[in-house]
C-alpha cells in the first residue's frame, strides 16, 4: 500500500527555455512492493516510465504541466507541477553609419555604432 509521495521541487516553476531541470518524487510503500512511475508532460501529452527522476528541458514558451503517477500495481498516488517557461526577449540589434567625416576621406575603414534596443 503507497503511503507517502514526497515531490521535489516545491512550489513555483520558472524556467528558462533549453534549460535542463530535474523532477523527483519519493514514495514509500509499506508492503514493500515494486513500484512503477509513470511521467506526463503537457500539453502533448509525452509519457515517459520508469525512474522516480526525470530531467526536462522545455524548447517551447508557455504554462506547462508536469505530472507523475506512483502505483505498487494496487493503489496509485500522483504528483503535479506547474511550471512556466517565458518567451525570451533577444534584444534587437542595429548597426547605423557614422556621418562622412575626413577620416574616411584618409581611407581608414568605415566606423560604426551599435544601439541594442530591449522590448
Amino acid at each position: 500500500m503507497l503511503r507517502t509521495l514526497i515531490k521535489t521541487p516545491l512550489g513555483e516553476i520558472t524556467l528558462k527555455q533549453y534549460q535542463p531541470f530535474n523532477f523527483s518524487v519519493n514514495a514509500i510503500d509499506a508492503d514493500g512492493d515494486k513500484l512503477s512511475y509513470t511521467w506526463t508532460f503537457e500539453p502533448g501529452s509525452e509519457i515517459v516510465t520508469g525512474s522516480n527522476q526525470v530531467e526536462r528541458i522545455f524548447t517551447i514558451p508557455g504554462e506547462k504541466k508536469v505530472y507523475v503517477v506512483v502505483s505498487d500495481g494496487r493503489s496509485e498516488v500522483s504528483q503535479e507541477w506547474e511550471v512556466t517557461v517565458p518567451e525570451e526577449v533577444i534584444p534587437e540589434v542595429i548597426a547605423k553609419p557614422i556621418p562622412k567625416t575626413d577620416a574616411l576621406a584618409l581611407e581608414e575603414p568605415p566606423k560604426f555604432k551599435v544601439y541594442v534596443i530591449e522590448h
